[in-house]
């Protein structure tokens, strides 16, 4: 299927699939009623999967806005894994007229406004799984960043209290590992001195051949 062009390749899905999404008719919702294009990727914002028909052909909204707009998702939006809810009222951490579900959820269940420097963590990993007993109000950004280092390691080694060595990349005891003030990334000192010998005789090769 990969040697047809991108417009078949997403006819040729769709047959496979079988499966027309939304708008099965494949014409204008706007009432034009001409054909509308199949997607050539997927569009989760718009609950729509690659090869399935579009709702509306692109500015074919005819002024409509909100719910009267052919494109309408019940006010939820999909971006870069979080869902984003239409918000009337104003609020502080809008972004646009949207706020992301995951505050709106924490704050209902605080009782009051989070302020931007308390990020809201999901415990899964899962940005769009808003449920209350999947959020962690983190009380600042190292530590919303320390649940995911420990997620991180207990998925890969079994103990969220094991670290990664920067050179060899293998999960170990903080015990057997040096971690550098500043941040700088955990390692094992056998591990850094071999680095090192090796950057040095290629620096030496590379002098010797200049």
């Amino acid at each position: 299927m990969n040697d047809l062009p991108p417009p078949a390749r997403a006819v040729r899905l769709a047959e496979e699939l079988e499966d027309d999404g939304p708008n099965p008719s494949g014409l204008c919702q706007c009432g034009c009623g001409r054909p509308v294009p199949r997607c050539a990727v997927d569009y989760p914002q718009r609950g729509l999967k690659k090869g399935q028909f579009g709702r509306v052909i692109w500015k074919h909204g005819n002024g409509a806005y909100g719910q009267d707009h052919p494109n309408w998702n019940g006010g939820r939006l999909r971006m870069h894994g979080y869902v984003k809810l239409l918000h009337r009222e104003p609020h502080p951490r809008a972004v646009g007229r949207y706020v992301y579900e995951h505050l709106l959820v924490a704050e209902g269940a605080l009782g009051r406004p989070i302020p931007i420097c308390h990020p809201v963590h999901h415990v899964n990993e899962d940005r769009a799984d808003n449920r209350p007993g999947n959020l962690v109000i983190c009380e600042n950004n190292a530590y919303h960043h320390m649940l995911h280092v420990r997620a991180r390691a207990l998925r890969a080694c079994g103990n969220a209290n094991w670290l990664k060595c920067h050179y060899c990349l293998g999960w170990d005891d903080p015990a057997n590992l040096y971690t550098p003030p500043a941040g700088a990334p955990s390692r094992h000192v056998k591990c850094y001195n071999e680095y090192r010998r090796r950057l040095a005789k290629s620096k030496k090769a590379a002098v010797s051949n200049a």
